[in-house]
């Protein structure tokens, strides 16, 4: 069984509604496109901020740590941790060019306020392992089908063995 579901609460799940919505509204100029190149409709891009928003908030209260929330195109959790969402079970987890090679990044599947941790992995392993696709003008790499998932135990020890170091800084 995995231990790493997260239910969000009614206001967790408003905050999640709010700050999915103020991103679109501040990138409402955005050109976004899926991941063939075909620009998304405003609805769309406002669903999948408000599902990416939901599974953010669920990896930082399993860890424990901050959640970036509206800082543009920075880490979503702990100021290093990518977090992707999807609201298919199947779905695999995506990097596209502009992730950072050293960043974590966690796969969430999202249903309605109830969040699965799927596992994580580097940015560069899936780069490295998945499948690159550049349809259109888009590169973006994808994990196979079977893909061995690190831990979020190892993740948590990670973060934890980070925060110490920083602590022995100060």
């Amino acid at each position: 069984m995995n231990k790493w579901i997260y239910k969000l609460t009614d206001h967790e799940m408003q905050v999640a509604t709010f700050v999915g919505k103020l991103r679109c509204l501040t990138a409402k100029d955005d050109a976004s496109t899926d991941d063939t190149g075909i620009k998304k409709t405003y609805e769309i891009r406002e669903q999948q901020n408000i599902v990416a928003c939901i599974g953010e908030i669920a990896v930082s209260r399993l860890l424990n740590v901050c959640w970036t929330a509206m800082e543009w195109k920075a880490p979503d959790v702990a100021g290093y941790i990518e977090v992707r969402s999807v609201i298919e079970d199947w779905h695999n987890l995506v990097v596209r060019f502009y992730d950072k090679d050293n960043s974590p990044m966690v796969l969430v599947y999202v249903k309605d306020n109830i969040c699965t941790i799927k596992g994580w992995d580097f940015v560069s392993n899936v780069k490295e392992k998945g499948i690159h696709t550049n349809e259109r003008g888009v590169p973006y790499w994808r994990t196979q089908k079977g893909h061995q998932f690190r831990t979020m135990e190892e993740l948590l020890t990670r973060h934890l063995a980070y925060q110490t170091k920083l602590n022995e800084q100060r």
